[in-house]
C-alpha cells in the first residue's frame, strides 16, 4: 500500500466528521485503490451517511479485492438487513464466520437476522455457539435470554 493512501486513511479513521472521514477515504483511493481495508472502511462510513447502495459497492470492492476480509463479509451482511434482504444477510455474516470463526460481532449479526427472518431457534443455536466461543458476551446473553423466554 502506498505510505500517503495509508496516512491519509489512518487520518480518516481518527476524524469525527463524517463528511471529512469519507472524503479522507476517497482521497487515499485516488492514491491507492487496491487496499481493501480503505473500501471497506468507507463504505461503512457511506452506511452511516445514509447511502447504502454507494456502501454495498464499496464493501463488495473490499470483498473484491480481499477474498478473506471477514469484517467486509460482516458489513455487507449489516446493510443487507437494513435493506431487508434477509437470505442476502445470512450469506454474508455465514462467509464472515467461516473465513473467522471466532468473529463474535458475525455470529450475533447472524442471530439478529434469523430473528428478522423468522427463524428464532436457529438464532438461540447461533448465540448459544456464540457463548460456548466466548462465555461473558453480554449481547449473546442478553438475546438469547430474550428469545429463550418469548419461544
Amino acid at each position: 500500500m502506498d505510505g500517503w493512501a495509508f496516512t491519509l486513511a489512518e487520518e480518516a479513521v481518527r476524524t469525527d466528521d463524517l463528511d471529512q472521514k469519507i472524503a479522507l477515504f476517497l482521497h487515499a483511493l485516488e492514491v491507492d485503490s487496491t487496499y481493501a481495508m480503505i473500501h471497506n472502511n468507507l463504505g461503512v462510513a457511506l452506511y452511516y451517511n445514509g447511502e447504502l447502495q454507494h456502501a454495498l459497492a464499496e464493501l463488495r470492492r473490499a470483498v473484491e479485492i480481499d477474498p478473506g476480509l471477514a469484517e467486509g463479509f460482516n458489513n455487507l451482511g449489516f446493510i443487507y438487513i437494513d435493506l431487508a434482504e434477509y437470505a442476502s444477510a445470512i450469506e454474508q455474516f455465514q462467509i464472515a464466520v467461516d473465513i473467522d470463526p471466532t468473529y463474535i460481532d458475525a455470529y450475533n449479526n447472524l442471530g439478529r437476522v434469523f430473528v428478522k427472518s423468522g427463524d428464532v431457534e436457529r438464532a438461540i443455536v447461533v448465540w448459544e455457539y456464540t457463548l460456548s466461543i466466548e462465555p461473558a458476551n453480554r449481547i449473546a446473553q442478553r438475546n438469547l435470554a430474550q428469545y429463550q423466554n418469548n419461544k
